[in-house]
This record gives C-alpha cells, structure tokens and sequence, in this order.
C-alpha cells in the first residue's frame, strides 16, 4: 500500500476516489429507477446493498439470474440482500450492469421465480 500510495501521490489517489464514489452514485441511481428495487441508506464508501421492496421479486431469485449472466453477486443473509463492492472495473460496466439487473428483475417477477441462498455470503 505504501508503495502505491507514494506512485499515485495525493492527487492520483483522490481521482481514483473520485471516479469510485462516481460509479458508486451512478449505480445506486440506476437502481432506485428500477420500481421493485431499494437501496440501503446511507450508501458509504463504495459498497452497494440493495434487495426487493416486494414480495413479488425475489431477491435470490435476481442474484440467481445475475449470476447465470456472468455476473459476481455477493449476498448478504440478514437481511437477505445484494452486496456490490464498486471498484475501478465496475465503472466500464455500470450500464451493462443495470441493463442485466433491470432484466433479472423483470423475468424474476413475470416468471414467480424464487431463488436459493447462496451460503457463500457476506
């Protein structure tokens, strides 16, 4: 870490920051557009919890799917939940990201699916 800090230096570490804590806002954005969905407050840092505000969509069953498109999904079991760490390889895929989810969202409502815990959690 001293290695890296002293290589970026100050401004190279906080435009790094700056580019996560943007991710961040722009993922957490496009999944408060998606009606089924809620985001924990308040978001910190660069971890991203959200779940299913009803019982019509499954939280499990939308990291299930996720996870069938290639996704990494963390989860958390209480609450049950999905757990997104944004890092610097987030950033190019945050419309992809929400695209797959905003579909994961809608197959998993439309088809009544429910999901498993994954017990490999946070």
């Amino acid at each position: 870490a001293w290695a890296v800090m002293n290589y970026l230096g100050r401004a190279g570490y906080e435009r790094i920051v700056g580019r996560l804590l943007d991710t961040r806002d722009r993922l957490v954005a496009g999944i408060r557009k998606i009606e089924e969905l809620e985001v924990f407050e308040p978001v910190e840092h660069c971890i991203v919890l959200y779940r299913s505000r009803t019982e019509a969509v499954d939280t499990n069953a939308v990291a299930a799917l996720l996870s069938e498109r290639g996704w990494f999904v963390g989860r958390t079991d209480h609450p049950p939940a999905i757990c997104l760490a944004v890092n610097p390889m987030v950033e190019a895929a945050v419309d992809m990201y929400l695209s797959d989810l905003e579909g994961a969202v809608l197959k998993a409502r439309e088809c009544a699916l429910k999901g498993a815990l994954d017990l490999r959690t946070y």
